[in-house]
């Protein structure tokens, strides 16, 4: 009896120690995503929604922020905080600066305040900052372009739609559609097709932002094989574009679109691809 209750002790053990070793590796990993989630819901503190920049009364850092902090971040960040609210001339060259930091954390925090305060010089520094080593980086550089809405950022957000994070791309597609530069629409056609379906999503978005009638025959043709919100999606811009509400049905937009072209609507400017 002892012996089979010593071979039964030591099998719960085995049994644990195997599923230790297993699980292990994903404990450590959810460690790091909860401390970079803390690092990154710290950067978006720091500048939280200030939709008047120039408001002097926002709350300090809160002290245990602050304790979690090595030196220089928390001195950078305290850095932001203040010319976050402050938003002058004198503010954006300081931020501009701290896009450059170091620290990838501090280069994120500036990068959302330069979104904030919507001063076109960071035009220039943000789309640098779209080749930073840092996809966190190149993210937030991505969707302040877009609340600057300068023409100018166009080229550079074409580009980050290829960019290697997913994040990137979505937050370029997004930007692009909200500077609604005609020069995106090609990008975004092809983005369309992409592997992912909110950036799929948000492409669709953004044409229907920029309302050019090269996007409606695309937009026809990926709405054949989508569904769901990606689907809602297509509908809402090619209603954005026409003028036009034939539902979610893509037969009945092509049907429409085969009699636009044979008229003198706007279906001869578009693309079928």
């Amino acid at each position: 009896m002892l012996r089979r209750r010593a071979a039964v002790g030591e099998e719960k053990r085995s049994l644990v120690s195997r599923l230790w070793r297993k699980a292990a590796p994903f404990a450590v990993s959810l460690s790091l995503m909860v401390l970079a989630a803390l690092a990154l819901a710290v950067a978006i503190y720091i500048c939280n929604g200030p939709a008047e920049p120039r408001d002097d009364t926002r709350r300090p850092l809160p002290g245990f922020v602050l304790r979690w902090l090595d030196r220089h971040r928390r001195e950078r960040l305290e850095e932001v905080h203040q010319l976050s609210a402050k938003g002058d001339a004198e503010a954006v060259k300081q931020l501009i600066r701290l896009l450059r930091d170091r620290d990838s954390i501090v280069r994120l925090a500036a990068g959302l305040s330069l979104g904030y305060i919507k001063d076109p010089r960071a035009v220039q520094p943000l789309t640098a900052a779209l080749k930073d080593s840092n996809r966190g980086v190149r993210w937030r550089a991505a969707w302040s372009l877009g609340e600057i809405k300068d023409p100018c950022a166009v080229e550079p957000l074409i580009a980050a739609l290829k960019d290697s994070n997913i994040g990137v791309r979505w937050a370029a597609a997004w930007s692009l559609g909200e500077i609604k530069d005609p020069r995106a629409v090609d990008a975004l056609v092809t983005a369309l097709g992409h592997d992912d379906a909110w950036v799929r999503t948000v492409a669709a978005r953004s044409l229907g932002d920029i309302k050019d009638p090269r996007a409606i025959g695309p937009l026809i043709a990926a709405l054949k094989n989508s569904q769901g919100y990606l689907r809602d999606a297509q509908a809402a811009a090619l209603r954005n574009i026409t003028g036009v509400d034939c539902g979610e049905d893509p037969e009945k937009w092509r049907k429409w679109w085969e009699e636009q072209r044979q008229g003198s609507g706007v279906g001869p400017q578009s693309s079928d691809k």
